[in-house]
């Protein structure tokens, strides 16, 4: 199945996922919700949770246990890097 192969803690995945997060972040900071729709639709966090959904319909714990591995390194991976852009970034999200 195609999830297996993408649903890998790979050098693209992390690149793929750093990328995405980094421009929700800044669509965030700018307020501007097609910023945020851009990087929400390049990121790469559907593949851990279809082979989830797979390993749930499929009764494999395997697939389960290593997508549930991948989506919390992937939700911390984002929040450093949301995190990183945001102390570093001239935009000041406390304006009025």
């Amino acid at each position: 199945m195609q999830f297996s192969e993408n649903a890998i803690l790979s050098t693209s995945y992390v690149v793929l996922l750093i990328a995405s997060s980094v421009i929700c972040t800044l669509g965030l900071l700018q307020d501007s919700p097609a910023i945020v729709i851009g990087g929400m639709i390049i990121s790469p966090l559907m593949w851990p949770l279809m082979k989830i959904s797979a390993g749930i319909s499929l009764a494999r714990r395997n697939y389960i246990s290593s997508a549930l591995f991948l989506l919390l390194i992937s939700i911390a991976i984002s929040l450093a890097s949301a995190l990183l852009i945001t102390l570093i970034s001239p935009l000041n999200p406390f304006q009025n």
